[in-house]
């Protein structure tokens, strides 16, 4: 019987720049994502675990893959897939970048 994994919010590696964000895509991409950070793993192995068509885990690394937050490795004829560090560096520097921005609210304020 496959098990199927629930976390309350969604992680924020799993929201796309460079394509539109629906939550059915981001839930789905949060469930790869945590799966992938306890250890590097095969599609076939995240669609058993997620409960989700190979498909669409599919499509989902492949989008993922697209924004440098997983890459593919091949081992003996099988595609592995594993985190990179860039989407960390990503969202460091977009929160960066707000903390350095004053908000308009703050400047009126003062």
């Amino acid at each position: 019987m496959r098990r199927r994994l629930k976390r309350a919010g969604h992680n924020p590696r799993a929201i796309l720049t460079k394509k539109r964000n629906v939550r059915r895509g981001i839930e789905a991409r949060s469930q790869i994502l945590n799966l992938l950070e306890a250890d590097e793993s095969t599609a076939r192995h995240l669609a058993d675990h997620t409960e989700m068509k190979y498909s669409k885990v599919t499509y989902h690394l492949k989008l993922l893959e697209m924004e440098n937050s997983v890459k593919k490795t091949t081992h003996k004829r099988r595609n592995v897939w594993q985190i990179t560090g860039f989407g960390q560096q990503r969202l460091d520097r977009q929160i960066k970048l707000k903390e350095e921005k004053p908000c308009i609210f703050e400047i009126f304020r003062t």
